[in-house]
């Protein structure tokens, strides 16, 4: 929970909306929930992305999914928004 939290700051801190969704659900519930709310990326944190310092990125018009780095994340998300 502790990366987690530490991954929301990183990412309000380069001006990216983002919300914490901490709830006793099943990650498969947690994705469905997100999908049902049209959330157009989602970020996934586990012990692995802990370990590497990672988030895993599910995208949700093509349903991708890819492990990388934060400011690999904000730079994607970043550049999308001036394309906009």
């Amino acid at each position: 929970m502790e990366y987690a939290v530490k991954v929301v700051k990183e990412l309000k801190d380069s001006g990216i909306r983002v919300e914490l969704y901490n709830s006793n659900d099943t990650l498969g519930k947690k994705i469905r929930t997100a999908e049902l709310q049209k959330i157009p990326y989602m970020l996934v944190v586990g012990e692995k992305e802990m370990t590497d310092s990672t988030v895993t990125a599910r995208d949700y018009a093509t349903k991708k999914q890819e492990t990388m780095k934060v400011d690999a994340f904000v730079k994607m998300v970043s550049g999308l928004n001036k394309v906009l």
